[in-house]
């Protein structure tokens, strides 16, 4: 989420917040919302389950692989086993991706329809999945901050580096995933620099096989928040009244009847690509658009018409 006006504290934002909720909630999400530091980092908690009743932008295993892995094939069909939803708001997505052309005019291109078994509630169980990225410099070269950013799914060196590894403690939940050791196959891998090339590198201060985290690229008073909620990204967009807010498909509408572009990160949507230099101008492009277009001053946030019900916990 960006902006360009004068950012309220952020440690009133979120007290605000977490004082709307239950006294056991309330001590949960107080953990994975903190205040950022880069000086000093502060620990956030991350890669824990989302509290239950809570509407999370966290995503499914389905959403990866049918929008992103299988999003750009054109030439076989993909029949979701699910509800209809699924299905729709998977369909032609990362279509940007794929060229229908490449095996000439008469090549199959299945990527204009939508299969689905059309699964009901009673058969289905609702589990979670992940994709995660931040575009901090991006903003930055814009001339744009982040005020508030975070993960759907990350331990705490997506957020705090490399370096917390040795202190993250293996819970129940994160003993279900197989831990993977990767060593070089001596025949099969090519090293595209070699080990003195690698080492003259090091000594010239490029650092290697290291991430330093997200927070260290965010500004101080600036808020860090893991697997956001819904009224947690309503209580910010109505504080902050940000320039763009960045999530994914779920968000994208509600965002934008509040009269704040969405632009999503998940998939390019109607824009991108963004890797390398010439993705990079593609998003300055989209989020040029975005930002400077004058209809969203035409729509009006529901709290600034509609009264609100506002009530709190009752307290022994």
């Amino acid at each position: 989420m960006n902006m360009t006006q004068q950012t309220p504290d952020a440690e009133t934002i979120k007290a605000e917040i977490i004082g709307k909720y239950p006294a056991k909630v309330a001590k949960k999400r107080a953990k994975s919302m903190v205040v950022n530091d880069p000086e000093s980092i502060p620990q956030v908690q991350a890669n824990v389950r989302t509290v239950p009743g809570i509407i999370t932008q966290r995503g499914c295993c389905y959403a990866g692989c049918k929008g992103v892995v299988l999003g750009p094939t054109r030439d076989i069909v993909n029949i979701t086993h699910g509800p209809i939803g699924c299905g729709f708001y998977s369909w032609l997505t990362r279509r940007n991706q794929t060229n229908p052309g490449e095996v000439g005019p008469n090549g199959e291109n299945f990527m204009m329809y939508c299969f689905s078994t059309d699964m009901q509630d009673e058969n289905i169980v609702f589990v979670g999945g992940s994709r995660a990225h931040h575009y901090q410099d991006l903003f930055r070269e814009l001339g744009m901050k982040s005020v508030a950013a975070g993960y759907e799914f990350a331990h705490r060196d997506g957020y705090e580096g490399r370096r917390v590894l040795p202190t993250i403690q293996a819970d129940a939940d994160s003993r279900n995933i197989e831990e993977l050791h990767v060593e070089a196959d001596p025949t099969a891998y090519n090293p595209r620099k070699s080990t003195d090339e690698m080492q003259t590198f090091a000594t010239q201060g490029y650092e290697f096989n290291d991430y330093n985290g997200m927070m260290t690229e965010m500004e101080k008073g600036s808020l860090v928040i893991d697997d956001i909620s819904h009224y947690e990204m309503e209580k910010l967009i109505e504080t902050y009244h940000p320039a763009v807010f960045c999530a994914g498909i779920k968000e994208k509408y509600c965002v934008q009847k509040m009269g704040v572009p969405l632009k999503q990160l998940h998939s390019y949507d109607y824009g991108g690509p963004y890797a390398g230099f010439r993705g990079a101008i593609n998003f300055y492009r989209d989020i040029d658009r975005m930002v400077n277009a004058k209809v969203w001053k035409l729509v009006r946030p529901p709290w600034k018409d509609s009264p609100q019900i506002v009530a709190e916990y009752a307290t022994a």
